[in-house]
């Protein structure tokens, strides 16, 4: 039996979800649809990234493990933290919008198993 949620489903919604989105607030500001797409690439990269990490950290030993998930937090953290002060020091991107764009991988699951809870009738 497949999953019904699993990274697949969560990348591509995510990727639909940035895409959609950037161009609907391009109509309204250019300035707040990039940076949604800005935000949104780069949540999607570390949620692809977290992925990545945790099958390769699964695989390990567990002192070696808890390192590579130190690393890879880390790693993720620093992608986090470029996009955000990127976001902060250029004219042309909105910090609040950025911040919205890295938050939609999360979005997407939440509303993935709201979604799941409504069709399953509980």
């Amino acid at each position: 039996m497949t999953s019904w949620l699993n990274e697949h489903i969560v990348l591509r919604h995510s990727l639909i979800m940035v895409i959609l989105g950037s161009l609907a607030l391009s109509l309204w500001n250019a300035a707040y649809g990039l940076s949604l797409f800005f935000g949104g690439a780069m949540g999607v990269l570390t949620f692809k990234m977290l992925c990545l990490d945790a099958s390769r950290v699964l695989r390990l030993a567990p002192g070696t493990a808890q390192r590579a998930a130190r690393r890879g937090y880390f790693r993720r953290l620093f992608f986090y933290g470029a996009a955000l002060s990127i976001s902060l020091q250029q004219n042309m991107l909105s910090f609040g919008w950025t911040f919205v764009g890295l938050l939609i991988p999360k979005l997407v699951i939440y509303g993935l198993l709201v979604l799941r809870r409504i069709r399953s009738g509980k």
